[in-house]
């Protein structure tokens, strides 16, 4: 049994890793290695490497595979069209093979504070801010598309198996959130860099007077709020 999976983080391939037979053959990829651990800290089954998935697949890894796994792509795929993608995930995937896609609905995005004595103000004003500016260059992100997954799946020869949606566990929250707001500090250093004070956000300093006052919100509590959105494919 082949299997890749499709993300920055290791953590679904190295979990899995435990609960397989040590036959199973473990790839990851991600467009840089910079976040891998070293080798020798992986499971022997597991091998990690670089794969740009929008660009043309590698002849030896073209339908190598029995599974497919892939996550998070919410911030990368461009215009609302993952068909290109799946295009790409169809190659890596051995006729018959399988596809699982774990992604975050974007059109779900909200603020959320534990109790009304929490000023959630900072955040909600940023994340406002965000999802007008991510709409256009360098982002062109459109989420629209994620709530329709499995349909996406069954325009790329895919038979659905399952299709689900996940509320966010308040256990999960806090992680969570620190994932997103480092993922704002970037995009807005991004928009920055390239509209200055022209930008949504203000200038260098109003944005991190601002991102402060967020940060200080989160830590008391206040969290950001997605659903995740999955779909199980297999490759006619």
């Amino acid at each position: 049994m082949s299997v890749v999976v499709l993300h920055a983080s290791r953590c679904w391939l190295i979990d899995l890793a435990r609960q397989v037979d040590p036959s199973w053959k473990l790839e990851g990829f991600d467009i840089s290695d910079l976040q891998y651990p070293v080798k020798e800290y992986l499971p022997e089954n597991v091998s990690l490497g670089i794969l740009d998935i929008f660009g043309d697949i590698p002849e030896d890894l073209v339908g190598k595979f029995d599974i497919v796994h892939i996550r998070a792509f919410v911030l990368v795929v461009k215009c609302g069209n993952p068909g290109p993608l799946i295009e790409n995930l169809n190659k890596l995937l051995k006729p018959g093979g399988y596809l699982q896609w774990d992604e975050w609905d974007g059109a779900t995005i909200k603020v959320h504070t534990p109790t009304s004595r929490v000023d959630k103000g900072a955040t909600e004003f940023i994340f406002s801010q965000w999802r007008i500016m991510v709409k256009d260059a360098p982002f062109n992100l459109d989420f629209t598309y994620q709530s329709h997954l499995a349909d996406h799946l069954r325009k790329h020869q895919f038979d659905v198996l399952d299709s689900f949606r996940k509320p966010v566990r308040n256990d999960d929250r806090k992680a969570w959130t620190d994932d997103w707001m480092m993922a704002l500090d970037e995009a807005g250093s991004n928009v920055l860099a390239r509209h200055g004070a022209r930008s949504l956000l203000g200038t260098a300093g109003q944005f991190q007077e601002m991102f402060d006052r967020a940060l200080a919100e989160t830590q008391k509590g206040v969290s950001i709020e997605v659903e995740m959105i999955g779909a199980v494919g297999r490759k006619y």
